[in-house]
């Protein structure tokens, strides 16, 4: 038995809400073969590992190389360049990586990178 861990499948959480409301309904009516057929998935959902970024902050692989490329002292546009993309993706990788960092800053952004092990590109 596997569980979906696409984006989208639905959090732990809701399915195991799914799985118990479902359980309910089933035993309501009486169905009990359906009933251990839920219990058989909420011990299969039990057993599915919890999965963790394996980056500090809960980055993303790109935010990780766009951090990178800031902590070596790259501009935006430069950053673009090296990762080819736009320089639109690049503001919007950086919002998200003070915003998970707790970074005010470019300067802090980097400290961060620093303190965690992260590289620059340079």
């Amino acid at each position: 038995m596997s569980f979906d861990r696409t984006p989208g499948a639905g959090s732990r959480d809701e399915i195991s809400e799914m799985i118990e409301v479902g359980s309910i309904a089933a035993q309501s009516i009486g169905m009990q073969n359906l009933v251990v057929h839920f219990e058989h998935l909420r011990g299969a959902l039990a057993e599915v590992p919890i999965e963790k970024s394996a980056n500090p902050g809960g980055l993303t692989d790109r935010e990780v190389q766009v951090l990178q490329e800031l902590a070596a002292g790259k501009s935006n546009r430069e950053i673009a360049e090296a990762l080819f993309i736009t320089q639109n993706t690049v503001i919007r990788h950086v919002a998200n990586i003070f915003a998970k960092t707790g970074s005010a800053n470019r300067a802090r952004a980097a400290v961060f990178a620093s303190e965690h092990g992260i590289r620059s590109s340079e």
